[in-house]
């Protein structure tokens, strides 16, 4: 399992970095396909609108966030998901910059949770929240990434409700990864089994 990132808040960036990203990867999984077989390889969507290629035993996810393009490759289903921190708490210091007291903004996170989150995320959340702002940011990125992870990894997506599920649910029978890449980024994988990122590309 392969984790690929660039720094680019250009979205329009997203599919030649994906191309590339398959590219390394072809090669470092050994898959077999020439390059023009790599950068031609087809897509289908799955049941769900999941995104997968057809007759290539590869499996990927994708997540943009600010300034941030991330994906990652496996052989087996995985879903990914990335949030640009450094983003979200410079528009929380703009917000507080402009009058808005700190609870204030930490109240919007916790409305946030008691709409998408299950009830012992939200406990864990609410106890973060005792201890400031950064500590609630933090585990609320951290559940948040899951829980996007989690619905990209069953294909469902988030049609399918954030708040029908907990990540801390050690009986969804998947297991949750980190990767910590960059200080300014929060980025959860899913997947059947626990793996761990062979190793992560910057491109």
């Amino acid at each position: 399992m392969y984790l690929y990132l660039r720094e680019s808040e250009k979205k329009t960036e997203a599919t030649e970095f994906f191309k590339a990203a398959f590219l390394d990867y072809n090669a470092r999984a050994r898959l077999g396909l020439s390059r023009q077989e790599a950068e031609t390889a087809s897509r289908a969507l799955g049941p769900y609108g999941k995104p997968g290629f057809v007759d290539i035993p590869a499996h990927f996810s994708i997540s943009h966030s600010g300034r941030f393009l991330v994906c990652i490759f496996s052989d087996a289903e995985v879903g990914l998901d990335a949030e640009d921190l450094a983003m979200r708490r410079a528009q929380d210091a703009r917000r507080m910059a402009n009058g808005a007291a700190e609870d204030d903004v930490c109240a919007r996170y916790l409305r946030i949770a008691r709409r998408c989150f299950r009830a012992d995320e939200r406990r864990v959340v609410l106890e973060a929240a005792d201890r400031g702002y950064d500590a609630l940011t933090a585990l609320f990125f951290l559940i948040w990434t899951r829980k996007e992870a989690y619905v990209k990894y069953t294909g469902r997506g988030l049609g399918a409700g954030l708040g029908g599920f907990s990540v801390l649910d050690s009986g969804l029978g998947v297991f949750f990864g980190v990767a910590h890449t960059r200080p300014a980024l929060a980025l959860s994988y899913c997947c059947g089994a626990e793996r761990a990122i062979e190793e992560a590309i910057f491109l």
